[in-house]
């Protein structure tokens, strides 16, 4: 881990090109407010549209943007999977591209990674389910979180910018 890098932020992306821009630019409003070092790594699983040359925009221009490119179309588990094995921070937060979770809600979560806690899982409530079914959600996923976790290996990485 570099003990440099405060927060990484793995953005799993799939032909998000419509929106890629503001994505990014809405990340690194939120972190640049954090006063922290930080990295972006987007893991771009397998898009067809111009997502990569976009992000490889965003690199050349700034350094804390990272770039892993699958060969093909892998998944979105396996997209957060690689980018969680090369973040370095000491804090992982994953992040949507398609910015239907707000990046703001980012602050949030480090407040209460800084307050101690060690998996912070935010929920977007929604007038789909109540309160109560949120807080079952969020207890099923405090089992999935505690089961042990198994190796696993991934091929197919086509490029790596980190």
């Amino acid at each position: 881990m570099n003990a440099e890098i405060c927060y990484s932020i793995v953005i799993p992306v799939y032909n998000e090109e419509a929106v890629i821009d503001q994505t990014y630019r809405r990340l690194k409003q939120v972190l640049d407010s954090t006063k922290d070092p930080y990295e972006l790594i987007f893991v771009n699983d397998g898009s067809c549209d111009h997502t990569t040359a976009k992000i490889k925009g965003f690199r050349a221009q700034d350094d804390a943007v990272k770039l892993i490119t699958f060969s093909r179309n892998f998944g979105y588990q396996v997209a957060i999977t690689v980018g969680m094995d090369y973040a370095s921070g000491a804090a992982v937060v994953v992040i949507d591209a398609d910015l239907q979770d707000p990046p703001e809600v980012i602050l949030d979560t480090i407040a209460q990674w800084k307050e101690g806690f060690d998996v912070v899982y935010a929920i977007l409530f929604s007038s789909y389910y109540t309160v109560s079914e949120c807080y079952g959600m969020m207890k099923k996923e405090r089992k999935r979180f505690k089961s042990s976790a198994k190796e696993h290996t991934v091929c197919g990485i086509e490029e790596a910018y980190i």
